[in-house]
């Protein structure tokens, strides 16, 4: 046995870290598609994505190297099991926009993957109590997923969720609200909608799932200048301050004034995530008054889900700053509705399309039509 990484502190957002191959495509439609389970989604070639029980935060990570299958850990409490094969490229394992990663010294072949995460069910993760993840790989054949053993409620619900995306089917079923499409391109035919562009395609492998709550807009990000997404960015990272409290504060002014500017933003809103922990220790002033927002649902069987929305916001000032300007367009706007709730993220993106009329207008329709 070899191991491959022993990590204590990899920080993850949005719940999810990923393995994947330098030369891999991640299609965030498929990536889940056919699947058993719902905590390791390996069904586009070269490409892992592992859900965690912590949403931000640092995450201990450990992966292994076996030469045949290793005995089942009894102290396991979530275990699946996919295929995965490395290309021959460098593999690495990353967070969710892979800001910062770990390379895997991997062969090229075809590998079994054990993925275990223990704690999904513990909501207060801390460094006594945190969840564990373990990757274990070693040589076999591709043959289907399995769930190994589930405990949680937690695990429940994702192996539940991701299973309804079968091949062929959207990533969710529609709800009974409105659905916007764009009026100044009209669709045909389903063979002749839009797909996303080459930049945004490589931006959805660290993105956030912005598509799921509304394609058109994510797709005309992708089509859009650099200077109208950067724009976005900076103004969807305005929104969200201002709807979660937090406009008002000094360090919030400067975070802003900087990214305005084109100036790196001073830390803790700097772009490595390391240096981002120091964000959340922001909102233990006891000056700030903590409010809570219901999260839009992205799948009508998804829980409801209610959050501090500061902390929901907040991801939006250092995405304002990232590297990748349409990543940071995507997961600022993305933070910013889910900052605004399921009872007013449909106005925030119309009130986007407003401000940014080059991204094309919207109209809303009775569902069915």
């Amino acid at each position: 046995m070899r191991v491959l990484l022993d990590e204590p502190q990899v920080f993850v957002t949005y719940r999810t870290a990923s393995v994947y191959c330098e030369d891999a495509e991640l299609d965030v439609d498929a990536v889940w598609r056919g699947q058993r389970n719902g905590l390791c989604g390996a069904a586009v070639a070269g490409w892992l994505q592992m859900i965690t029980g912590t949403h931000t935060g640092g995450v201990p990570f450990r992966v292994e190297s076996h030469e045949a299958e290793p005995p089942l850990d009894d102290a396991g409490e979530e275990i699946v099991e996919v295929s995965f094969t490395a290309s021959g490229a460098r593999v690495h394992l990353a967070e969710l926009d892979a800001s910062e990663s770990y390379l895997l010294a991997l062969p090229a072949g075809d590998f079994r993957v054990r993925y275990q995460v223990n704690g999904l069910d513990d909501r207060e993760h801390t460094e006594e109590r945190a969840d564990a993840c373990l990757l274990q790989f070693w040589p076999a054949p591709p043959e289907p997923d399995r769930i190994v053993r589930q405990t949680s409620t937690e695990a429940a619900y994702w192996h539940r969720a991701h299973s309804r995306l079968k091949s062929g089917t959207k990533s969710h079923k529609a709800d009974n609200s409105p659905r916007r499409t764009r009026t100044a391109k009209p669709r045909t035919a389903p063979s002749q909608e839009r797909r996303p562009s080459p930049p945004l395609r490589a931006a959805m492998r660290w993105a956030n799932p912005l598509i799921e709550m509304d394609r058109d807009l994510t797709l005309d990000l992708g089509d859009a200048d650099g200077e109208t997404v950067r724009s976005v960015a900076v103004w969807a990272a305005e929104r969200a301050a201002d709807v979660a409290g937090l406009g008002v504060l000094p360090w919030t002014g400067a975070a802003l004034a900087a990214v305005k500017a084109g100036d790196p933003p001073p830390p803790p809103f700097t772009p490595r995530r390391r240096d981002q922990r120091g964000v959340w220790d922001l909102l233990d002033d006891p000056a700030i008054q903590l409010t809570t927002v219901v999260l839009p649902r992205l799948l009508p069987e998804e829980p409801v889900m209610e959050m501090s929305q500061q902390h929901v916001a907040m991801p939006a000032l250092f995405a304002a700053a990232a590297a990748n300007p349409l990543v940071g367009a995507i997961n600022a706007v993305y933070a910013a509705a889910c900052a605004h709730g399921t009872d007013h993220y449909r106005s925030f993106l119309a009130e986007l399309r407003v401000r940014f009329p080059s991204l094309g207008p919207v109209v809303s329709e009775a569902p069915g039509r």
